[in-house]
């Protein structure tokens, strides 16, 4: 019998060569879906939010697309995590990974005063769109 239970981390799989690069959260450590931002520079082509899967190759219909030919993994992954150990008490983090490295856990790990439930979603808006409104949420 097969079960699935809550992310305990993050894969990152190379389709070409098949390679894998995993890291692990540790037991009772629990993973929210990853929000992919670039490195370095990018262009907004106003197509949509990006976010994973986005397209670096090209400016049109991705959403972000890299200025400079990068490759995908010149990406930083940000991730919830929920800390359920008896010394993390449900604590929620943020954690950074760098993409061209998954496997060497996070480069940065920011502790929040209250635990973030599960399920939250995100998105990346660059600098330029942020200032102009149309990412905020009218009320």
């Amino acid at each position: 019998m097969k079960v699935s239970g809550p992310p305990q981390g993050y894969i990152r799989v190379d389709l070409a060569t098949g390679e894998t690069q995993k890291w692990w959260a540790g037991n009772r450590c629990f993973c929210e879906e990853p929000l992919v931002v670039p490195k370095g520079d990018y262009a907004w082509d106003g197509s949509g939010l990006g976010g994973i899967g986005f397209d670096l190759g090209s400016a049109t219909g991705a959403g972000m697309a890299a200025a400079a030919a990068g490759k995908e993994e010149d990406c930083w992954l940000l991730g919830m995590v929920v800390d359920h150990t008896e010394a993390g008490g449900g604590r929620s983090s943020l954690v950074v990974l760098d993409g061209a490295d998954i496997s060497a856990g996070p480069v940065a790990r920011l502790w929040l005063k209250h635990r973030i439930p599960h399920g939250l979603h995100g998105a990346f808006v660059p600098r330029a769109r942020a200032g102009s409104g149309a990412a905020r949420s009218s009320r």
